[in-house]
C-alpha cells in the first residue's frame, strides 16, 4: 500500500492541504518544513486517517471535532482507493459525497494492522528510535527476543561448556583452594606422612587406662541408683500434693447430688426446647387477648356511625350540578363585558363600511385576493428593478473609464520576457546554489585526501587508483582456506613444541628424582614385614596377661622385648617411608625418563615436519599473490588488506561521484549566472549567483508589478464587457415583465369588481379583510350572550328538581345546592369511616386465629415434656426443667474433677489416687518434699562429678587403644592419596581439554547459525556507519546474551553503552529497518514514516542513512519529515535530481 495523494482538509493548523507523491521506483518522498510548519501533525493525520479518530484529539484547536476531515488516495497493487475521515463513533470512512463507505477494502490493505503495531513498525520518531531500539537490545519485545534466540539452542551445549568448566575447576586451579579436590589430596598425603612419623603403641600406659575405666564406671552406676530411689520418692509425694485438693471437691460434688435422687434428667436440648415452647406458647396467650380487646372496641365505635345511603346514591349528580355551578357562575361575570364586547363591535362595523365606501359590499375571494396582492407586489418590485438598473449602468461606465486609463499608464518592454525566464531558471537551482557548489567541492576535497590516505593504507603495494583496479581480487573462500591451512599448521607446530618441551620437562624431573634417590639406602616390604611380625610374636604374651590373666615368668624382662621390638619395626618403618619409598619409585624413574625421551623426540620430529609444510603453503601462498601482483602477505594480513582496497576503491568511486557532482553544480549555476547577465544587458562576471540573482529580481519586481497591472485592467474590462451584456438582457427582461403584470392586473380587478389603484391595493384589501373580520366577530359575540342565557334556566331546573328529590327545603338555588354538598360530604366521611374500621376489624380477626393456632401447636409440642416430668401445667414443668439443669451441672462437674485426678496421676487409675490420697497426711506431705529434694539435689551432684570421672577415663583408654595402628593406616592413607592424585590430574587434563573443545564448535556453530535479522541489521549497520563497523555479533559468553558491534578490524566488539550517541541511534535504526523489511517480505507493505531521523548523523552518515532508505523504498513507501534543509539536499543528491519527490508544508 502506498499513499498517492494526502489531503488535510480540516485537520490542526491546516486546511485544504494536499501533499502529493509520484508513483515510481524509489518510493522516497521528502516532506520539508520548519518549526511549526506541521510535520506532527502530518503524522498523526494518517494515523488517525488509517485507524480512525481517538476518543480525545488535540487537533481540533482551529476546527470543531465535527468539521475535522482528513482525505487520501491510496494504491495497492493495480487497486486506487480514495477515502476521507471524519471524527465520531460509527460510519466515519467517507467517500467524495460525504457518506459512509464499507472499511473492507481500508482493512485488506492494511494487512491486520493496528493502530499500535503501525506505529511500532512503520512510524519512526527520534523518541520512539531510541526507546524500541533499547528495548530491541535488552530483548524485551518481540525483535528482540528473535535477534537473541539464534544460538537459543545451544543452551543445553553452553550448560555442558559451563560444567565442565567447572567441574575442573573444581578439581585444580592457578589459585589453591582448600574446597580443590586436587589440594585436599595434596592436604591428605602431607597429614598420613606426619601421623606415620609421630603415632606408636606404649602398652603400660593401656593397662593402667583399662582400670581407671572399670572403677569409674562402677561408682557411676551405684550414685545413678541412689538418685533413681529418690526420684521415685519425691514424684510419690509430689502426686499426692496435686491431686489431694480435686479428691475433697468430688467428695463435696458426691455429697450434693443425693438431694437431686429421682429428678428427670431433660437433657440440654430437651431442656431448651421446652423452656423456648413455653415462651411461645405464653406470647400467643397474650397475642390472642390483645386482638380480642382490640375487635370490641372497633365494634363499638362502627355502632356510633350511621350512613346516608339516599345522597351517597345521588354523588354523582350533585358533583356535577356544584361543577357546573361554577361555570355558570363565571360565565354570568362575563355577561357584562361580552355585552360591552357587542356593542363596540357594532360600532366598528359601522366605521369600517363607511371607510370602504363603494367597495363596502364587495367579497371578492381569497385566491383573487391574493392574485391582486401578489400582482401589486411583482409592481412595486419591477419600479424598484428599474431603479437599480440605471444605477448599475452609471456605475458600470465609470469603473470603463478608469480601466483604460491604467492600461495607457502601463506599457510592456520587449525584454522583460527573458529576464523573468532567466530569473525562473535560476530560481529553480535553489536558494543554496553558490554554498550547495562550495559544499560540493569541499566535500570533493575531503573526498580526495581520504582516497590519498586509503591508496598509502595499501603498502606494501604502491601505485595509483587505476593500477590498483587492474589488479585481481582473491576470493574471501580461497584466503579462508589458506589461512586455515596455516592455522592448521601452526596449530600443530605449536602443540608439537610443547609436546616436545613436556616430555624434555618431564625427562628432567625424572633425572633430577633419581640423582637424589640414588644416595639413599632401600627398604623392601619384606623387611617391614619380618619386624612386625617380631612385634606382634613379643606382644602375645603380655596382652593375654593383661586380658586373661595368664602368669609371665619375667614382667619387665618381657616389656622391655616388647618396646626394643616397636623401637626396632619404627626404624625399619621410617627407613622404609624415606628410603624403601624412593627404591621402589627408582625403577619406575629411570623407565618414565626414557619413555619421556622417546616421546620428546617424536614430538620435535613431528614440530619440524609440520614447520616444513608451513613454510612450503605460505610459499606457494606468496607465489600464488606474487604472480598476481599483489602484496606477497599472509593470509590474516592480505584479508585487511583486501578490506583496505575495498575501502580505497569505494573512496575512489565516491571521489569520481563528487567530483562529478561538483562540476553539475557549478555548470548549472554558471549557465544561470550567464542567462540573468544577459536578460540584465551587463558582462558576465565569474563568481556567486546569488549577487547577479537579486538584482535580475529587483528588476523583474518592477515589471511583474506592471504586467500585474495591466491583467487587472483588462480583466476589469473583460468583466464590464460581460456585466454590460447581463444589464441589457436584464432590461429587456423587465420591461416583458411589466407589460405582463399589467394585463393580469386589469384582469384580476374586473373578476374582483373592485376600483383601486395598484399602488393602494394593498390598503383597500386590508381594510375589507378587517370588515370581514369585525362583522363576524359582531355575530359571534351575540350568539354567545344568547346561550349563556339558555345555560342559566336549565342548571336552576335541574337543581330544583334533584332537590326535592332529596327533601331539601326551597330557597335559592345556590343555598339548595349548598345544602346538597354537604350533605353529601357528611356522608362520604361516614362511609370511609365505616371502610377503615372494617379493614382494622379483619386484620384483627386474623391475628387471632394465628394466635389460637401457635398456642395449640405448642400445647402439642409440650404434651410430651408434661407426661415424662409428671407436671400438671406450663408453671410446673419450669420448674422441673430447673432442678434438671441443676443435676446436670452437677454431674458434670463431677466427671471434670474425675478426669482432672486422672490427668494429674502419673498414669495411675482413678481408684488408687482417691486411696492414696486418703492414706496420706496432708499435713506431712510438704515436708517431706523438702527434704527429698535437698537429697536429691546432692545426689544429682555426685552423679555428674562420678559421670565426668568415667568419661575422661573412657577418652584417655579410647586414645591409648587406637594409636598402636594409627601409623600403619596412615601409611595406608598415603599410598590412596598418591593413586588419588595421579586420577585427579589425568581427570583434570580430559575435561579440560573436552572443555577447550567444545568452546570452539560452539563459536563455530555460531557463527554459521547467524539470524537472517542480525545479518540485515548488521549490514545495514555497517553502511550506516560508513564501514566504521563491520557487522553486529550477539556475545553469549555472559550471564545475559549482549548485542556488540564488530570494528572494522574485525577483531575489536564495542559495546551499544560504549558507542557514541550518534552511532547508537544508527544501530537502532539498522534494527528497526532490518525488522521492517521482514515485514515486507512477509507481505505487510505498509508506507514507512520518519520524522527527523538524522539529527544525530553527520553530513557523511546522513547520506549513508539516504542511500540506506532508497533500498527500502524500493520494496515499500518511504515518507520522510525534516526541518532540516541540508537533508533535503543530501537526499537529493543521492536519489537524484530527476527522481527526487519533495513535498513543502507551509
Amino acid at each position: 500500500m502506498r499513499f498517492s495523494r494526502l489531503s488535510l482538509e480540516r485537520y490542526g493548523r491546516f486546511e485544504d492541504c494536499e501533499l502529493d507523491f509520484r508513483a515510481g521506483s524509489p518510493d522516497l518522498h521528502v516532506i520539508y518544513g520548519e518549526n511549526e510548519a506541521g510535520k506532527t501533525t502530518s503524522l498523526a493525520a494518517v494515523s488517525d486517517l488509517l485507524f480512525g479518530f481517538p476518543q480525545r484529539s488535540p487537533y481540533n484547536f482551529l476546527f470543531d471535532y465535527s468539521l475535522l476531515r482528513v482525505g487520501a488516495v491510496l494504491e495497492d497493487g493495480g487497486m486506487t482507493f480514495a477515502c476521507r475521515r471524519k471524527k465520531g463513533t460509527g460510519g466515519t470512512l467517507l467517500g467524495a459525497d460525504d457518506a459512509a463507505i464499507d472499511e473492507g477494502p481500508l482493512a485488506a490493505m492494511l494487512r491486520g494492522q493496528t493502530r499500535d503495531t503501525f506505529g511500532l513498525s512503520f512510524s519512526l520518531d527520534q523518541a520512539a528510535l531510541r526507546s524500541g531500539g533499547q528495548a530491541m537490545v535488552e530483548a524485551r519485545n518481540d525483535v528482540g527476543r528473535t535477534l537473541f534466540a539464534a544460538g537459543s539452542g545451544l543452551t543445553g551445549i553452553s550448560d555442558e561448556l559451563r560444567r565442565l568448566e567447572l567441574e575442573a575447576d573444581a578439581i585444580w586451579g592457578p589459585t589453591n583452594r582448600g574446597s580443590r579436590t586436587f589440594t585436599q589430596a595434596q592436604r591428605q598425603l602431607t597429614e598420613a606422612a606426619r601421623i606415620v612419623r609421630d603415632d606408636a603403641l606404649k602398652p603400660k600406659a593401656w593397662s593402667d587406662a583399662r582400670i581407671a575405666t572399670e572403677r569409674t564406671r562402677e561408682a557411676l552406676e551405684a550414685a545413678r541408683r541412689d538418685r533413681d530411689a529418690v526420684q521415685t520418692e519425691s514424684r510419690s509425694a509430689e502426686r499426692v500434693r496435686r491431686v489431694a485438693p480435686l479428691v475433697r471437691r468430688r467428695e463435696e460434688q458426691t455429697s450434693a447430688l443425693v438431694d437431686y435422687e429421682g429428678v428427670v434428667d431433660l437433657g440440654r436440648q430437651g431442656e431448651t426446647t421446652a423452656e423456648e415452647l413455653i415462651r411461645e406458647a405464653n406470647e400467643a396467650v397474650r397475642a390472642m387477648a390483645a386482638a380480642e380487646s382490640l375487635r370490641a372496641d372497633i365494634a363499638d365505635r362502627r355502632a356510633a356511625v350511621s350512613t346516608d345511603v339516599e345522597v351517597l346514591g345521588k354523588a354523582e349528580e350533585i358533583d356535577r350540578l356544584v361543577a357546573e355551578a361554577g361555570a355558570e357562575n363565571k360565565a354570568k361575570r362575563d355577561l357584562v363585558g361580552l355585552e360591552a364586547e357587542h356593542v363596540d363591535a357594532t360600532t366598528a362595523v359601522r366605521r369600517l363600511r363607511a371607510e370602504a365606501g363603494l367597495n363596502a359590499d364587495a367579497s371578492p375571494p381569497r385566491e383573487v385576493a391574493a392574485r391582486l396582492r401578489e400582482l401589486s407586489r411583482i409592481d412595486g418590485e419591477q419600479r424598484l428593478a428599474a431603479r437599480q438598473l440605471h444605477e448599475e449602468r452609471q456605475r458600470i461606465d465609470e469603473r470603463r473609464g478608469r480601466a483604460e486609463a491604467a492600461l495607457a499608464a502601463n506599457i510592456i518592454g520587449d525584454a522583460d520576457d527573458a529576464l523573468s525566464s532567466a530569473v525562473d531558471d535560476a530560481r529553480a537551482l535553489g536558494a543554496d546554489a553558490d554554498s550547495r557548489c562550495d559544499a560540493a567541492r569541499g566535500r570533493l576535497d575531503v573526498a580526495r585526501r581520504a582516497a590519498d590516505d586509503a591508496l598509502a593504507r595499501l603498502a606494501p603495494w604502491t601505485g595509483d587508483a587505476d593500477a590498483l583496479a587492474r589488479l585481481p581480487k582473491v576470493d574471501a573462500p580461497e584466503i579462508q582456506e589458506a589461512r586455515d591451512a596455516l592455522a592448521a599448521l601452526v596449530a600443530d607446530i605449536r602443540r608439537e613444541e610443547e609436546a616436545a618441551q613436556r616430555a624434555s620437562d618431564q625427562s628432567s624431573a625424572s633425572a633430577l628424582e633419581i640423582s637424589q634417590l640414588a644416595t639413599g639406602t632401600a627398604v623392601s616390604a619384606e623387611d617391614i614385614l619380618e619386624v612386625r611380625a617380631e612385634r606382634d610374636r613379643l606382644w602375645g604374651p603380655l596382652r593375654d596377661h593383661l586380658v586373661d590373666g595368664m602368669v609371665l615368668a619375667s614382667p619387665a624382662d618381657a616389656v622391655a622385648d616388647f618396646e626394643t621390638g616397636i623401637a626396632a619395626a619404627d626404624r625399619r618403618a621410617d627407613s622404609r617411608y624415606a628410603a624403601a619409598d624412593a627404591s621402589g619409585r627408582l625403577s619406575l624413574l629411570e623407565r618414565a625418563r626414557a619413555s619421556h625421551d622417546l616421546a620428546g623426540e617424536q614430538a620435535a620430529a613431528r614440530a619440524r615436519s609440520a614447520r616444513d609444510r608451513h613454510d612450503q603453503v605460505l610459499a606457494a601462498w606468496r607465489g600464488r599473490l606474487g604472480d598476481a601482483g599483489l602484496p606477497e602477505l599472509e593470509p590474516g594480513r592480505f584479508n585487511s588488506w583486501q578490506a583496505d582496497r575495498d575501502a580505497c576503491e569505494a573512496a575512489q568511486t565516491e571521489l569520481r561521484g563528487l567530483f562529478l557532482e561538483a562540476e553539475r553544480s557549478e555548470a548549472k549555476r554558471d549557465a544561470a549566472r550567464s542567462a540573468l547577465a544577459a536578460a540584465l544587458g551587463t558582462t558576465d562576471a565569474a563568481g556567486p549567483l546569488e549577487p547577479v540573482l537579486a538584482k535580475a529580481e529587483a528588476r523583474r519586481a518592477a515589471f511583474e508589478d506592471i504586467v500585474r497591472k495591466r491583467l487587472l485592467a483588462q480583466a476589469e474590462l473583460d468583466q464590464i464587457g460581460i456585466e454590460t451584456i447581463a444589464l441589457d438582457r436584464r432590461a429587456r427582461a423587465a420591461e416583458d415583465e411589466a407589460t405582463t403584470n399589467a394585463a393580469a392586473w386589469s384582469a384580476a380587478l374586473a373578476e374582483a369588481r373592485l376600483d383601486i389603484d395598484v399602488t393602494a391595493c394593498g390598503a383597500v384589501l386590508d381594510l375589507l379583510d378587517e370588515l370581514r373580520e369585525a362583522s363576524s366577530s359582531e355575530a359571534l359575540l351575540r350568539r354567545r350572550i344568547d346561550g349563556i342565557a339558555r345555560d342559566t334556566r336549565d342548571h336552576a331546573a335541574a337543581v330544583g328538581e334533584l332537590a326535592d328529590t332529596l327533601g331539601i327545603a326551597a330557597g335559592e338555588v345556590p343555598e339548595r345546592l349548598r345544602s346538597m354538598r354537604d350533605r353529601l360530604a357528611a356522608a362520604r366521611i361516614a362511609a370511609t369511616l365505616h371502610g377503615s374500621l372494617d379493614e382494622e376489624d379483619r386484620r384483627r380477626q386474623v391475628e387471632l386465629q394465628e394466635a389460637q393456632a401457635k398456642l395449640r401447636a405448642t400445647d402439642e409440642a409440650l404434651a410430651p415434656f408434661l407426661a415424662e416430668t409428671g407436671a400438671a401445667d406450663r408453671t410446673a414443668l419450669g420448674a422441673s426443667i430447673e432442678r434438671s439443669s441443676a443435676r446436670r451441672a452437677l454431674v458434670e462437674g463431677m466427671a471434670a474433677i474425675e478426669s482432672a485426678i486422672t490427668e494429674a496421676g502419673d498414669g495411675l487409675g482413678l481408684d488408687a489416687l482417691v486411696a492414696a490420697v486418703q492414706a496420706t497426711d496432708p499435713d506431712q506431705v510438704a515436708s517431706q518434699l523438702a527434704t527429698l529434694g535437698s537429697r536429691l539435689d546432692d545426689l544429682n551432684a555426685a552423679v555428674d562429678a562420678a559421670a565426668t570421672a568415667h568419661g575422661d577415663a573412657r577418652a584417655t583408654f579410647a586414645g591409648l587403644d587406637t594409636g598402636g595402628t594409627a601409623a600403619v593406616a596412615a601409611a595406608s592413607d598415603a599410598e590412596q592419596a598418591r593413586s588419588e592424585l595421579e586420577v585427579l590430574a589425568e581427570d583434570y587434563i580430559l575435561k579440560r581439554t573436552q572443555a577447550v573443545t567444545l568452546k570452539w564448535a560452539i563459536e563455530r556453530y555460531r557463527e554459521q547459525h547467524q539470524d537472517p535479522l542480525l545479518l540485515r541489521a548488521g549490514e545495514l549497520f555497517s553502511t550506516l556507519t560508513t564501514r566504521r563497523y563491520a557487522t553486529l555479533k550477539v556475545d553469549t559468553d555472559g550471564p545475559t546474551p549482549r548485542l556488540r558491534g564488530m570494528r572494522d578490524d574485525m577483531r575489536t566488539m564495542v559495546d551499544v553503552d560504549a558507542m557514541s550517541e550518534g552511532t547508537t541511534d544508527q544501530l537502532f535504526l539498522a534494527l528497526r529497518l532490518a525488522a521492517l523489511e521482514q515485514s515486507v517480505a512477509a507481505g505487510i507493505a505498509l508506507p514507512f514514516l520518519a520524522d527527523d531521523l538524522f539529527v544525530n548523523f553527520d553530513d557523511r552518515r546522513a547520506e549513508a542513512g539516504f542511500r540506506v532508505l532508497v533500498e527500502v523504498a524500493r520494496s515499500t513507501q518511504v515518507l520522510f519529515f525534516t526541518h532540516h534543509p541540508h537533508l533535503v539536499q543530501i537526499a537529493k543528491s543521492v536519489v537524484g535530481a530527476e527522481l527526487h519527490s519533495e513535498c513543502t508544508l507551509s
